[in-house]
């Protein structure tokens, strides 16, 4: 069984990608099949470790999260949640 952390990581990443995609929110809901609940839980928790920001109601990322997502293709699954872990302890 998959860690919490560990799933929270990964539908972090995956909502990344989609911003980074240049998709507007109903299209990530609908991509990732979240509930209005978990979309904003999600996009709450990047806007406080600063991966995305809002244009309007339009998220986009920042710099720090193309670093993620470059970082998530780059190194192993291993690492994956340290770095998310380091990253909420700089906020």
């Amino acid at each position: 069984m998959m860690s919490s952390s560990r799933i929270n990581y990964r539908i972090c990443v995956r909502f990344l990608a989609c911003v980074g995609d240049g998709l507007d929110p109903n299209s990530i809901k609908q991509i990732m099949g979240l509930s209005r609940y978990s979309f904003d839980y999600t996009l709450n928790r990047l806007l406080k470790l600063g991966l995305v920001a809002l244009e309007g109601e339009v998220p986009r990322l920042t710099e720090r999260g193309a670093n993620v997502l470059r970082y998530r293709v780059n190194e192993s699954a291993r690492h994956d949640v340290a770095e998310l872990k380091v990253a909420q302890q700089r906020l």
